[in-house]
């Protein structure tokens, strides 16, 4: 397996204490791409300040073979979706080679507490 963790944006904020001015940097958006055995065929996990977004790509060259391992899965869907325990968003792009199953979770990344 590889994995590949990329950070795609930053924004930088000024915060005054007193009379010293100090410069922070919050990253925005983290990407964690995993693939898997079969060539163009990957995980992503994508964290922004408020929300984590988890997608499963198949995009191998063929938009047939792709089309084929959605179809095989999204027939499957209800079990899957029982077994991951949280409903899936199925994306077959039917004109892109690409197809997707997604999920994703919203959550407030600026409280520390959570």
């Amino acid at each position: 397996m590889k994995h590949r963790v990329y950070v795609k944006c930053s924004r930088t904020r000024q915060v005054k204490d007193g009379d010293d001015l100090f410069l922070t940097v919050e990253h925005v958006i983290h990407l964690l791409n995993t693939g898997s055995r079969t060539s163009r065929i990957h995980y992503s996990m994508i964290f922004n300040n408020d929300k984590i977004l988890t997608s499963f790509a198949l995009g191998t060259h063929s938009i047939d073979a792709n089309k084929v391992r959605f179809n095989y899965l999204f027939e499957r869907r209800e079990q899957l979706e029982s077994l991951f325990g949280d409903p899936l968003s199925w994306r077959s792009m039917d004109n892109k080679k690409e197809s997707f199953i997604e999920c994703s979770t919203v959550f407030n990344g600026h409280n520390l507490e959570s």
